[in-house]
């Protein structure tokens, strides 16, 4: 408000200097006179080219800028206008053919003079006429000379407030509003006469750009007061100093969130200097990368917050910033922390020795290394196989007591063919991410305690050779995706808790060897597309659910090896087709529900080394062509309903090759079901009948 007050006080000295310094003043004339000046000055605008009107801005603006050089003081101002004021009343002493302007008069001047301007002449008339007031110039140079001023001063006034004023034909601009401020100053206060000559008709700007100017003088604009400038520095200062403490109080923050825990590990230099501009650099890049791909390094208590911690406080090679290879070590040391790597039973990290001996399942030979997490490049660890570029290809830890979980960060190794991680104690579920991996081969994580389901993403792996899930704690059932596993040969899966039939899409995996689903909770029928897999050698279907017949299609595996199917509940009587396998020399189908005879065909499996048919319901008498069978070694056919007497074919096998051989041949209640001379065990009749050695 004292702001407001000033300013307005300002600018009620600025018009009244503007009035000393013009000084013109309009005088009543006649009112012929008058309206043949307001016809000349209509002429003399319409007339008025566009040259001479710029000219007559630049002129203004000359004007103003000598103005304000001259105006030095506030004080010479005001007495100049005591002097002004003086010089009035003489000369409207002595000047007595002027009237007397009222008060009234005064207050009603601005409205005739937007009237004049507008061209309203005979309403301007009319009213000065009712009034008894005649308006007159002092003479025709004077008139046209104060109205081609106001004309131009309010083209400046347009010009400075950005908005250009435009003088159509045959009228004048408007006046525009201003303050509450008086408009029109006679400059005698009401306490005399008014002097003689013309009237100073101050016009004033909008409050917010106010530029109070005299009829043709240059506009002056108030400067400010030391105090506005002294309040402008002021606010200035405030903000440049509250904008420094937010700055520094941001740093200071930032600095203690990415401040690594205290870990304990000594022999670190950048921990003595944590203020080292090139290591706080590096680190910050550092952080971003890893967090890039392990969102989890931000929080404090999680494996990749500690294999970040490492890689930047810890690890002696002092990683780059820019270093391409950041990613894979980082993933390398999570894997590390991620199963607790310090109970690893070989080459876990030490800082006495660098150099360790492990097992190699793959040579079955002792082999050097170096441990984990020491000052050496990655590729050089133990159980870790890299590309010629330094690129790791492959991930060995067989059972090592790895615990904990497997990272999903693993799929951020792209050139990862093959991971084996059998026989060790890892839990929780099976990451998706691993899908990603393109250049995976083989996933082998058998023998752990692993659970939930098989990620979809891992039916979708064109690149995977070999899936080894067995011995773990897997759920749910087989996904109908399998089919994409287009460049699969062994899918290994036994032991776990899958349930669920198995898929028809399991017959368009054209490049199968091995399917091994045992010891699951499958149920249903075996889908009839199993024998569209010409190179499947062996087929684990034991100590499941599935019931139904044996497809007559089974006799399409050409290749097939291994045909185990035990301790399921399938029943009727073996297909002929079954004994079309050249290649089968493993049949194990007991303990289901087969029934009828056993097949004379059975001479056709050439290499046949294992026949298992105990615990069906087979009956009639036992074939001699299993006599020709000159590979078998081992025949068990008890529990079942056989009667007669063991072929003599077979029994002299037991002087070749054959060496188990087992029947219900022991005698119950004097009676005997099968005579076998030469069985190597008698059993009782019955499932639940007892097995003795001869």
């Amino acid at each position: 408000q004292q702001m407001k007050q000033q300013m307005k006080q300002q600018m009620k000295q600025q018009m009244k200097q503007q009035m000393v310094a013009r000084g013109n003043f309009l005088t009543e004339s006649t009112s012929h006179e008058k309206e043949s000046s307001i016809k000349e000055l209509k002429q003399r605008m319409l007339g008025e080219s566009t040259e001479e009107k710029e000219s007559s801005m630049m002129e203004l603006k000359r004007q103003m800028l000598g103005k304000a050089k001259e105006d030095e003081s506030t004080e010479e101002k005001e007495s100049s206008m005591m002097e002004l004021k003086r010089h009035m009343l003489g000369k409207a002493k002595e000047d007595k053919d002027i009237f007397d302007i009222s008060k009234s008069t005064l207050d009603e001047l601005p409205k005739r003079m937007d009237a004049y301007l507008a061209g309203d002449t005979k309403d301007l008339k009319d009213q000065m006429l009712s009034n008894g007031e005649n308006i007159t110039l002092s003479s025709q140079e004077q008139q046209s000379s104060s109205l081609n001023d106001v004309k131009e001063a309010m083209r400046l006034r347009a010009e400075l407030q950005d908005n250009p004023l435009k003088v159509e034909s045959g009228q004048l601009p408007n006046q525009v509003d201003g303050e509450d401020d008086p408009r029109i100053s006679t400059g005698n206060d009401d306490s005399g006469p008014s002097p003689s000559g013309p009237v100073v008709i101050p016009i004033a700007e909008p409050a917010q750009t106010y530029m109070p100017f005299a009829i043709g003088e240059p506009v002056v604009e108030p400067e400010p007061s030391n105090k506005r400038k002294f309040f402008i520095c002021g606010i200035v200062t405030f903000v440049i100093f509250v904008v420094g403490v937010t700055v520094s109080v941001i740093g200071v923050i930032n600095s203690i969130r990415n401040r690594p825990e205290d870990t304990g590990t000594q022999g670190n230099p950048d921990k003595d200097n944590p203020t080292k501009n090139p290591t706080d650099t590096r680190k910050e890049i550092l952080q971003k990368r890893i967090r890039a791909i392990s969102p989890d390094a931000l929080v404090s208590t999680s494996n990749s917050y500690r294999a970040m911690n490492w890689i930047i406080e810890e690890d002696e090679m002092k990683i780059k910033s820019d270093d391409p290879l950041l990613d894979q070590r980082f993933v390398m040391a999570l894997i590390y922390h991620s199963t607790q790597g310090d109970s690893w039973t070989t080459c876990s990290y030490s800082q006495m020795d660098r150099a360790c001996v492990f097992f190699d399942y793959m040579t079955m030979q002792n082999a050097n290394a170096t441990r984990f997490m020491t000052p050496v490049h990655e590729c050089e660890w133990y159980g870790v196989i890299c590309t010629d570029d330094k690129h790791v290809m492959k991930i060995d830890f067989v059972e090592n007591n790895l615990k904990g979980t497997v990272p999903s960060e693993i799929s951020n190794l792209p050139h990862l063919r093959w991971i084996r991680l059998n026989s060790n104690d890892l839990k929780g579920t099976i990451p998706s991410e691993i899908a990603l991996m393109e250049s995976l081969t083989d996933l082998e994580l058998p023998g752990n305690s692993l659970t939930g389901t098989i990620p979809d993403a891992i039916y979708e792996m064109p690149t995977l050779v070999y899936l080894g899930l067995q011995v773990n704690l897997l759920e749910g059932s087989i996904s109908s995706k399998i089919e994409q596993l287009a460049s699969v040969e062994g899918i290994f899966l036994f032991d776990n808790v899958l349930s669920g039939s198995i898929p028809d899409e399991v017959g368009n995996l054209q490049s199968l060897l091995f399917l091994d689903l045992g010891r699951n909770q499958l149920t249903g029928e075996l889908p009839s597309s199993i024998g569209q897999l010409p190179k499947l050698k062996h087929l684990y279907l034991h100590n499941n659910g599935l019931s139904g017949p044996l497809p007559a299609e089974i006799g399409n595996l050409d290749s097939l090896e291994m045909l185990l199917t035990r301790s399921n509940r399938f029943s009727s009587s073996l297909p002929d087709e079954l004994f079309d396998l050249p290649g089968l020399w493993y049949l194990g189908i007991e303990n289901n529900m087969f029934s009828g005879s056993f097949p004379h065909k059975v001479d056709r499996l050439i290499y046949l080394y294992y026949l298992y048919i105990h615990g069906n319901n087979f009956e009639g008498s036992i074939p001699s062509s299993i006599g020709n069978l000159t590979y078998l070694n081992q025949f068990w056919a008890y529990q079942n309903d056989f009667t007669g007497t063991m072929p003599a074919s077979v029994c002299k096998l037991r002087n070749q090759t054959l060496e188990g051989l087992r029947a219900d041949c022991r005698e119950e209640n004097n009676l005997t079901k099968l005579e076998c001379s030469c069985c190597t065990v008698c059993c009782t009749p019955g499932m639940d009948g007892l097995c003795y050695h001869v």
